[in-house]
């Protein structure tokens, strides 16, 4: 997708194909998985559009100059193992849980659904903004 002449556009065909791979899992009734895919397609792109801004200086030839090298290893090896730790202390649950109820369960379907808009938005703004 980064190589193609215009990401951005790929990037919202790719958003509409998974999503349309979403909508066949609901027609086939396993909503565990449009679920999943649904959080997926809305993830997906949002990752392509904060990489290409971020990365738009490096496509245009100018490198930005990594300040710190050893302090941003050393902050990501304290995170790393900061996070093992927090890990490692939890108490994970031996027994099986009991599922959640049906209305319960699909809340973070329902909340991610303004994110999914916001993307949609954000991208027309982008492709609108960048054809000018």
């Amino acid at each position: 997708m980064l190589l193609s002449r215009r990401p951005l556009i790929a990037a919202r065909w790719l958003f509409v194909s998974l999503l349309g791979v979403a909508g066949l899992y609901l027609l086939l009734g396993d909503f565990l998985l449009a679920g999943a895919q649904f959080l997926f397609a809305l993830g997906l792109p949002l990752l392509v559009m904060l990489t290409l801004m971020v990365t738009r200086g490096v496509i245009q030839g100018r490198r930005p100059a990594l300040r710190a090298p050893f302090a941003a290893a050393a902050l990501a090896l304290l995170l790393f193992a900061g996070l093992t730790y927090l890990i490692l202390q939890v108490p994970w649950p031996v027994a099986p849980t009991p599922a959640p109820d049906a209305p319960l369960s699909y809340l973070p379907l329902l909340a991610a659904v303004p994110l999914g808009l916001a993307l949609v938005v954000g991208l027309r703004h982008l492709l609108r903004e960048r054809s000018a």
